[in-house]
């Protein structure tokens, strides 16, 4: 699904970024001018670092907020929906704080493919104009959405498979 979609992913981070009046009048015309500049790979621009991220992101959240669930159960007890809240929060700024450096070279990648090219090209920029905080710049923010968005999305999800197990078993 990612690399389906990939391409409107790299519109939206271009469109957000291009100066002009207006940069690309319409999502065709970006699609034109980026194949027509870096030919139809170029739609795929930072795709290499989001496909990297995505495995340890998934891996570190889900067995991180399982793993807190599971702890917190045995020292406290019942997994509220506010603590499940918590701790999948918990488990999601954990795993955004490990992986954001991919989040920041795919960025790079897809706005300034002439300075960031390839994986490699985009590292060794990154560490020697800015240092290590070059790969951690506007993760404060993420640390305000993210964990809000992770835990949501896991109390939601373990609500509604408590609601069908329940369900399934009175039946």
């Amino acid at each position: 699904a990612t690399t389906l979609t990939y391409p409107l992913e790299l519109l939206r981070a271009r469109l957000a970024v291009k100066r002009g009046s207006p940069a690309y009048p319409t999502y065709a015309t970006a699609v034109q001018q980026i194949t027509r500049e870096t030919g139809p790979i170029g739609l795929y621009r930072g795709l290499g670092p989001t496909l990297l991220g995505i495995v340890p992101y998934a891996g570190l959240t889900f067995g991180l907020s399982e793993n807190l669930k599971d702890q917190y159960s045995k020292r406290v007890g019942e997994v509220t929906p506010m603590s499940r809240f918590a701790l999948s929060g918990l488990s999601g700024l954990v795993a955004q704080s490990l992986t954001y450096p991919l989040d920041i070279m795919r960025r790079r990648m897809q706005v300034y493919p002439e300075m960031y090219p390839d994986l490699r090209t985009t590292v060794t920029r990154i560490w020697r104009g800015e240092g290590a905080q070059g790969f951690f710049k506007g993760l404060s923010m993420n640390w305000i959405k993210g964990p809000i968005a992770m835990g949501i999305s896991f109390t939601v999800n373990d609500m509604v498979k408590a609601a069908a197990m329940q369900h399934h078993a009175a039946q």
